[in-house]
């Protein structure tokens, strides 16, 4: 397990930590990891830009809410400075649209899938379950020989 999370933090440093964008992407791998077997399972097909367009639009999230939410707030004193921050609101959202449908008119964005078996995603997510719990089990152990070594 020490060699996978060594390979995930090199990939990971591949991205720059700016405006949180390490974290975004490693908060969508761990989406993707999680998710991809339900959705080959439910829809039959497999998105390969999706983390990307989720990096790419993750930062955008936070500044329409936040406009919008303002622009609401001044829309009650003044409709025109209201409609005024909402419109940066909307651009953000827009810009948003716009990445996806960039990303998903690539060729080869989305892959279909055979029907996957139930079987299968149950597998899958039990040996996910069974690995994260191996991990946490020997990060604990590694953790209090440590401590043991140490007193």
């Amino acid at each position: 397990t020490e060699d996978i999370e060594a390979d995930l933090e090199r990939i990971a440093k591949v991205v720059p930590d700016a405006f949180g964008l390490r974290e975004a992407f490693q908060m969508t791998v761990a989406a993707q990891i999680a998710a991809v077997p339900l959705i080959a399972f439910l829809f039959s097909e497999f998105s390969l830009v999706a983390p990307l367009a989720n990096v790419l639009t993750a930062l955008l999230i936070p500044i329409a809410m936040l406009f919008c939410f303002i622009g609401v707030l001044f829309s009650f004193f003044s409709f025109h400075l209201g409609l005024l921050l909402s419109y940066i609101g909307w651009g953000a959202l827009e810009l948003m649209i716009r990445i996806a449908h960039r990303l998903a008119d690539l060729p080869y964005a989305l892959l279909a899938t055979s029907p996957v078996s139930p079987w299968w995603v149950w597998g899958y997510y039990a040996v996910l379950i069974a690995s994260l719990l191996s991990y946490r089990l020997l990060s604990r152990e590694k953790q209090l020989s440590c401590h043991h070594s140490y007193t």
